[in-house]
């Protein structure tokens, strides 16, 4: 089981901390006793926000001092969940992009369709294609592996610089306070860049 349930927008579990916290904390413990007492192998999703930013780059025995409401909760979440559940996997990642027509878009989505204009130039981060780490989720969840891992795409840059890619002339900003300034992370797993979902989302809003 890959359990990729989560209030995932930082503005969202501020306005509804219970709603996030149940989500993002105690689900996830339910989740994984649940399936230590039926054998269910689980896979649970984490994020690179559990890190402050403040000391690059990151591996997975860094320590996880988050700067959000919402990194406080996952951490909270990676941490039921392997002690409910020994044999569970933590894989942390970081900003998904990439096209999967779900309701809630991905990162590239939302700078193709126009709903995001201005972007950080100071908060780096790895854009994670969406479709090639779902592959590596699903071999992860066939093995043994357990514990905590990072998968990720292998380089980090700012939200501008990815958005360059994409769009001729992206507005910048600076990351307002509490935003982390440099998540550089040391992927266990790198995941390939998929430059066709890029060339196919470009076409798609031409």
């Amino acid at each position: 089981m890959i359990n990729c349930a989560a209030a995932s927008s930082t503005g969202g579990c501020l306005a509804d901390p219970v709603r996030a916290f149940l989500l993002n904390s105690v689900w996830p413990g339910k989740l994984a006793l649940h399936c230590r007492e039926r054998s269910i192998r689980l896979v649970h999703i984490s994020t690179d926000l559990v890190w402050s930013g403040g000391i690059p780059p990151y591996k997975r025995n860094s320590p996880a001092v988050p700067m959000s409401f919402y990194g406080w909760t996952k951490l909270l979440g990676d941490m039921v969940t392997t002690r409910h559940n020994p044999d569970a996997l933590v894989v942390r990642t970081s900003v998904l992009v990439g096209e999967v027509g779900a309701r809630q878009a991905t990162f590239s989505e939302d700078i193709l369709s126009g709903r995001a204009t201005r972007f950080y130039s100071d908060s780096i981060r790895h854009h994670t294609e969406i479709l090639p780490l779902a592959e590596e989720l699903h071999r992860l969840a066939a093995g043994t592996r357990k514990g905590l891992i990072i998968v990720a795409s292998p380089l980090a840059m700012s939200r501008l610089g990815y958005a360059a890619g994409l769009i001729p002339e992206p507005g910048q900003a600076l990351a307002p306070r509490g935003v982390p300034r440099n998540l550089t992370m040391l992927p266990d797993i790198r995941v390939r860049e998929n430059r066709q979902t890029s060339e196919s989302l470009r076409a798609l809003h031409q």
